[in-house]
């Protein structure tokens, strides 16, 4: 496989993403200072109006970063050529699925979501697709 500047450049930015995921799901609080200072107000007013609005933000930023480390993964795929070898391709898809709309699922039934059973819906979808790849025969 060769590598050229552009496809070397959207695999910079496809790591990026990616990072940046993992920083959304592991390591940003619910409340940084510019998101204090752009509502005018402060962490305690906040926390007194709405208690668990911390909660609710570190959950929404979780399935926010699950879905950053999907599209960078299944970017990294594409551009590596591996989303031509089956076995790569059925990863790929797994991998993005669990980081996406799987985390998506199980945090709308956490935070008891009127949706979450249309998305555990599409979650099926996704992997009734997951499994039927598993076992297709490659070519």
């Amino acid at each position: 496989m060769q590598f050229t500047v552009p496809k070397s450049l959207l695999s910079a930015t496809a790591v990026a993403v990616i990072g940046m995921g993992i920083f959304f799901v592991v390591l940003r609080p619910p409340l940084m200072i510019e998101d204090i200072r752009f509502m005018a107000s402060s962490e305690q007013a906040l926390h007194l109006a709405a208690p668990r609005f911390a909660d609710w933000l570190t959950l929404v930023f979780r399935v926010m970063g699950g879905f950053m480390i999907a599209t960078g993964s299944l970017l990294l795929a594409l551009l590596s050529g591996d989303a031509l070898r089956p076995f790569a391709t059925k990863v790929a898809v797994a991998v993005a699925g669990i980081r996406s709309i799987g985390v998506m699922t199980v945090v709308n039934f956490a935070i008891g979501s009127d949706f979450k059973w249309m998305i555990l819906a599409f979650a099926a979808l996704w992997a009734a697709a997951v499994i039927g790849l598993v076992n297709e025969k490659s070519p």
